[in-house]
């Protein structure tokens, strides 16, 4: 399929998605390779129409990654969707991301170590411990590890651009929670330049809603914090730059 005809075929399923035509997702929905990676525009359609036969056929026949490259799908589903939708929506991808069985098996096996979290991405290989870490709602406990073997200052920006499918690190972080502990100050201490540039990967609708405060609490972090004060970073919080209450995340995601 060229990349003209999967951009009609991407179209087609979101408008038939749109409109809530069944017959019509499952006749254009026919190449699942190309489909897979476009899928969740469909979805979201689907679902802010409420729709839940089409999502539920999306989901089974695995057409969508349920997050995007950045999480916005799961975020506009989750605030403007019916709220039948919104709870189908939620209860799956709870199911099928957000679940620790595989995180425990690899802890009880004694997998999860700073050397496999920091292990070098390989495009197309099994899923880096960093995104099944996010993907169980696990990161902070990933971030205890790389802490406790004092290699935290290791984590670099670039981490946060693996990727599973089309899903990058941050993607799994803005839709399912985590991105605070990815601005613990043990990770960042001495490097601003770095979190400037993991800092600069996040959606600029969601960097509100990291408090960046205990990165400068002390005596430690003056230095970053006078950098900081002098660069056009957009709204950070735990700066003379922006004295707003912080407006923090509910629940796990």
């Amino acid at each position: 399929m060229t990349g003209k005809q999967t951009f009609i075929t991407l179209m087609e399923l979101a408008k038939a998605a749109e409109q809530g035509d069944l017959a019509k997702v499952k006749t254009v929905a026919q190449d699942e390779q190309e489909v897979f990676r476009w899928g969740e525009l469909a979805m979201r359609k689907a679902a802010l129409n409420g729709h839940i036969d089409v999502m539920e056929y999306l989901f089974d026949k695995h057409f969508v990654s349920l997050i995007g490259a950045t999480g916005f799908e799961y975020r506009d589903i989750m605030a403007n969707a019916p709220d039948e939708a919104k709870a189908w929506y939620e209860d799956h991808v709870g199911t099928y991301v957000c679940t620790d069985l595989e995180w425990q098996e690899l802890v009880e096996n004694g997998k999860v170590t700073a050397d496999a979290l920091l292990a070098p991405y390989e495009p197309g290989g099994e899923q880096h411990l960093l995104l099944t870490a996010a993907a169980a709602c696990e990161f902070p406990a990933a971030i205890d590890t790389l802490i406790a073997a004092g290699r935290a200052d290791e984590l670099t920006a670039d981490h946060f651009q693996y990727r599973d499918y089309n899903t990058t690190l941050i993607g799994y972080l803005v839709a399912f929670g985590g991105l605070q502990d990815a601005f613990r100050p043990e990770i960042w201490s001495g490097r601003p330049a770095e979190m400037e540039k993991a800092w600069r990967q996040i959606p600029p609708a969601v960097q509100p809603e990291i408090d960046l405060t205990g990165l400068f609490e002390d005596d430690r972090h003056r230095a970053i914090l006078k950098k900081i004060r002098a660069t056009k970073w957009p709204r950070l919080k735990g700066t003379s730059r922006d004295k707003k209450a912080v407006r923090r995340r509910s629940g796990t995601r």
